[in-house]
């Protein structure tokens, strides 16, 4: 997804930082106008690979385990509401 279609939700950018631990796709913490993003992008995912993780959250989320909201995914990323540490997401 370009940056400026993901701002279109997140308005304009004013910081973003790498995460660690994405050994398979790049995380990114996101600053934008509308709060804090977390944005997972991977150049040439296997087909299905974030539709996967999406429905994985999902499904953690149902079952009451904390998960950061899922905004929006796309075949190349997957963006969602960040999470501080230690701060515990509202379980659905």
């Amino acid at each position: 997804a370009s940056r400026a279609a993901i701002e279109k939700i997140t308005g304009p950018w004013l910081k973003v930082s790498e995460l660690k631990g994405g050994s398979i796709a790049s995380i990114s913490r996101i600053d934008a106008v509308n709060g804090p993003y977390v944005l997972k992008q991977h150049k040439t995912p296997p087909d299905g690979f974030f539709a996967s993780e999406r429905a994985c959250l999902e499904t953690l989320k149902s079952a009451g385990v904390p998960t950061p909201e899922i905004i929006t995914a796309g075949e190349d990323f997957l963006l969602m509401s960040f999470i501080a540490p230690g701060e515990v997401a509202e379980a659905a």
